[in-house]
């Protein structure tokens, strides 16, 4: 399902206490910690992945029961190091 999390009524909709995850892709760390809170009280079994852009934003998410918080700028700072072992000096990479 595909809604905003943070609407009550999306939440209800989506049915947490069948579902086996939630992903949550919203830019606000703190809304998403909110949100987080709420689907760990309604599923506590449901396996929850969020993003957050800040060190403090995931502590926030992670406190509030996500199991797992991806941060972009970490995650392209990963990819940037990989990059560096695999292609050709001068090679541009696209995807």
């Amino acid at each position: 399902m595909l809604g905003n999390a943070a609407n009550e009524e999306i939440m209800n909709l989506a049915h947490l206490d069948c579902a086996r995850w939630l992903l949550l892709t919203i830019p606000n760390g703190y809304e998403a910690g909110e949100i987080v809170a709420s689907a760990r009280e309604k599923s506590p079994d449901i396996e929850i992945i969020a993003r957050a852009h800040y060190d403090d934003e995931v502590k926030y998410i992670t406190e509030r029961g996500a199991n797992q918080v991806v941060m972009g700028e970490r995650e392209i700072a990963r990819a940037m190091l990989e990059l560096l072992e695999t292609p050709p000096a001068g090679e541009v990479v696209a995807s």
